[in-house]
């Protein structure tokens, strides 16, 4: 008995691996071994899809990045664009703005010299000399005495000279003369405006005088004081100075304290006033 005992399986009698126990135990281990495997199973893929999640988040972060570097450059990009447009414009402005004021700078200086011009032809007017057809008028010359065919040297030397005076008075270049002459002699006594109204008279009558000598010659002969505003001025042109000439307000020398004190005194400056022109006459 105890050798067919020895002689089953390890799994026991026939009888014992058909009992209900038997199949139940191991219907009951065949499922945990099932459900292990299935847990190992689901673990695996969980962490396989762990793993794969954390590649998608690492390739989400570096699209992120690269799309704010993208927006970042892109932003910079525009400033820039936006500046240097803001930059142009504001230089076309300004070329503009500088064009317009040279342009308006320009027509001011033209219209101060035609200003200036009128003013000389208004006083050229006043006096009649640009008038259209001027009147011929006969000017009684002296004629110079008939040669009596004398052979006497000086006499007719004498003779030759009245007819070098006589002919030369009807020659326009005469005027011309007499005018540069005026003009060379001529200074300012009394007020600007006449003096500017003289000079522009005797100017209109001289036709080959140049604008620097005009200009020197109508600055030389003015008042000290004058000329020294002038100066103060920077004018360098004959039209400009005329127009300051006229504009500068002439101080009027104040009375002597004498004529303020008394009648007296007020008579004493007059009585001194005409010894003074009196001499000048008698020295003239």
């Amino acid at each position: 008995a105890f050798g067919q005992t020895d002689r089953l399986s390890p799994h026991g009698s026939q009888d014992e691996r058909s009992s209900p126990v038997t199949i139940g135990i191991r219907a009951f281990g065949s499922k945990a071994l099932l459900g292990c495997r299935k847990k190992l199973l689901v673990r695996d893929r969980v962490v396989t899809l762990e793993e794969s999640m954390g590649d998608v988040k690492e390739r989400i972060d570096d699209v992120d990045d690269r799309h704010n570097d993208g927006l970042r450059t892109l932003q910079e990009q525009l400033r820039e664009f936006v500046w240097d447009t803001i930059g142009s414009s504001e230089n076309k402005l300004a070329g503009k703005d500088d064009a317009h004021e040279a342009m308006v700078t320009a027509l001011k200086e033209e219209i101060d010299e035609l200003k200036g011009e009128l003013k000389i032809f208004k006083a050229a007017i006043g006096n009649g000399m640009l008038a259209s057809k001027p009147k011929s008028q006969v000017i009684d010359v002296p004629k110079p005495k008939a040669f009596k065919r004398a052979r006497s040297a000086s006499e007719m030397e004498n003779f030759l000279w009245a007819m070098r005076q006589y002919f030369p008075q009807f020659y326009p270049e005469y005027a011309e003369d007499k005018a540069r002459a005026k003009l060379q002699q001529l200074t300012q006594r009394g007020t600007v405006r006449e003096y500017v109204r003289e000079f522009s008279e005797l100017m209109l009558q001289i036709s080959d005088l140049s604008e620097n000598e005009a200009f020197f010659s109508f600055t030389d002969r003015l008042k000290p004081w004058a000329k020294q505003e002038l100066q103060r001025r920077g004018v360098q042109e004959l039209t400009n100075a005329m127009m300051v000439a006229e504009s500068i307000v002439e101080l009027v020398p104040r009375r002597d304290k004498l004529s303020l004190l008394s009648p007296i005194g007020g008579a004493m400056v007059g009585t001194m006033r005409r010894m003074k022109r009196d001499t000048a006459i008698m020295a003239t």
